[in-house]
């Protein structure tokens, strides 16, 4: 191993039989516990230029490895009926190899899909129309041809007109599906109207990294980030209904078609199993997220399109020292009058709160600073009824966090991302659904504090406040935000993880992968093989988000 100057990695060469007698030379650049495969110098510059963004942490996992060994086999557990699924996938100038794969990954499924729809968006490549021909001849295949390019969302648009399937999933020019994709979403087609799956990448040499395992249903978080992306599938006579994909928000039309989707009260499935691989080229955003302006563009218009029509007193910004297409919605108003409530003790706060007049009380450790503009982003949030508490991100002396809410793990409480750092991780860069706040800081309404008694006396201050905002979120039948553009730096405050194991936590947290560690974010590992198949089915919710 040779270290490259300037950002601690080691750069080693793997000899590799290619399957065709050939030798293939593969660099493997490493940091930590974290590495990734790369097959050219120009990967190394690639990669150089990734670091230096600060996003090591989103490199595949040393874990990661044991994980698709225990669960990629995993079929689901009943027969599922053939057919259901209509796939439509644009094209445009597609690498022809790369097109090739993705047509035999839908082709190959362990269960038929209905079609798969071909659009080609005016493509001017000549093997394109060849290899377009080829594929025709296939009977589950339907080419459409457009004599221009229009752009993503109208090609696809095309493709829903014609698809005959009871849902319709979207799969992109140069990626290719899992081999039991659709038999997973099948499993879900039943009870669901949107399903959406978990995904990583493949370079261009092949190699899968940078597993995405994501959350159950979590609206508020989508406002921040399209967390769903790949693989979506969706119920066709509800995609006809909310009018397919918007033109205009081209680049940012499945976010858009999701934030659209979320404003009316249809059922929700994830299936956190990887079944969707996003290829890295030149050309994606996988690659680069920086390759397509306009598409953060609008995303950016998407977003604040979604709070205008939800009239949200708001405007959307850019999460501060995040990755692209990351958003803040920044509240221009509070719901009612908001009071600051600071005190040593559970009891000291209580009585304070019962004092109070105020509609909105915000609940502060003793020396912790909350200047209105934090106060008015975290009682923001209280405009929709359904959100019973919102926390701050809690940042302790050596700048790394605290916590970002809280969330069940074996069925006790425990801090989201308490120990990491505080570098670009989606998951860390906006605001989503948590099962709890802490006490440090946390905005509530005083009427729901009334309802449910206050704070627990016997805990202390920031452990009370999971305690008790826990309570009003099923007070609310709701939820409770997490919410990083406000930062609270608590220094070397002492600070305890334990809660109580009699705190009715779920096993399994909705509002974070169960392929994830008490912590939220680190790849567990595989539990025993009887246990595999309860983490990797369906999740599902249903209802619409308030904000």
């Amino acid at each position: 191993m040779q270290p490259l100057q300037g950002c601690g990695t080691t750069l080693s060469v793997d000899l590799r039989h290619d399957g065709a007698g050939r030798i293939t030379r593969h660099l493997r650049l490493g940091c930590g516990v974290f590495g990734e495969s790369v097959s050219s110098v120009k990967d190394v510059a690639a990669y150089l230029r990734w670091r230096a963004r600060g996003r090591p942490i989103d490199s595949i996992p040393a874990e990661y490895g044991p994980w698709v060994s225990a669960y990629d086999d995993l079929r689901p557990p009943t027969g599922q009926t053939p057919g259901h699924v209509s796939v439509v996938c644009p094209v445009f100038d597609t690498p022809p190899s790369m097109l090739a794969k993705c047509v035999r990954s839908v082709l190959d499924q362990s269960v038929s899909v209905r079609e798969l729809i071909l659009v080609d968006d005016g493509s001017m490549d000549p093997e394109i129309a060849a290899l377009l021909a080829r594929f025709e001849q296939d009977p589950l295949v339907a080419v459409l041809r457009s004599a221009s390019n229009r752009g993503i969302a109208s090609a696809t648009n095309m493709g829903i007109d014609r698809a005959s399937g009871d849902f319709i999933a979207f799969v992109d020019h140069d990626d290719e599906l899992a081999p039991d994709a659709i038999e997973w979403l099948t499993l879900a087609t039943r009870d669901a109207d949107v399903i959406y799956t978990d995904e990583d990448q493949l370079t261009e040499s092949g190699d899968r990294i940078r597993p995405f395992m994501k959350p159950a249903w979590s609206p508020r978080l989508l406002l921040g980030m399209n967390y769903v992306n790949h693989l979506m599938a969706v119920r066709s006579e509800v995609l006809r209904t909310v009018g397919g994909l918007d033109p205009s928000m081209s680049g940012a039309q499945d976010h858009d078609l999701l934030l659209r989707l979320s404003e009316t009260p249809h059922r929700f499935s994830h299936i956190p199993k990887v079944l969707y691989h996003w290829r890295q080229s030149d050309r994606s955003v996988a690659g680069d997220e920086h390759v397509k302006p306009w598409a953060l563009d609008a995303a950016r218009r998407s977003v604040q399109a979604a709070v205008t029509r939800r009239g949200i007193d708001a405007r959307i910004a850019d999460a501060p020292n995040a990755g692209p297409y990351r958003f803040v919605v920044r509240f221009e108003s509070a719901p009612g009058t908001s009071l600051i409530v600071s005190g040593s003790s559970s009891a000291e706060v209580n009585a304070a709160v019962r004092r109070a007049a105020s509609d909105v009380v915000i609940l502060t450790l003793q020396g912790i600073s909350i200047d209105d503009g934090m106060a008015l982003q975290l009682a923001g949030w209280l405009h929709d009824p359904s959100v019973a508490a919102v926390g701050p991100m809690i940042i302790g002396g050596n700048g790394s966090v605290v916590e970002l809410g809280w969330i069940g793990s074996g069925g006790r409480a425990r801090p989201y991302g308490h120990g990491h750092e505080r570098v670009a991780v989606p998951f860390l860069e906006v605001a989503r659904e948590v099962t709890a706040v802490g006490g440090v800081a946390v905005a509530i309404r005083r009427s729901d504090f009334m309802a449910v008694g206050g704070l627990n006396l016997s805990l202390p201050l920031h452990l009370a406040g999971v305690d008790l905002t826990t309570r009003l979120a099923r007070l609310r039948d709701g939820v409770c935000i997490a919410e990083p553009a406000v930062t609270v730096d608590i220094g070397d405050h002492p600070f305890s993880t334990e809660m109580s194991p009699a705190m009715p936590f779920a096993p399994l947290d909705p509002f974070v992968s169960p392929h994830k560690t008490a912590d939220g974010m680190t790849i567990d590992e595989p539990p025993s093989v009887s246990d595999r198949v309860s983490r990797i089915v369906p999740r599902d919710c249903t209802g619409s988000q308030g904000i």
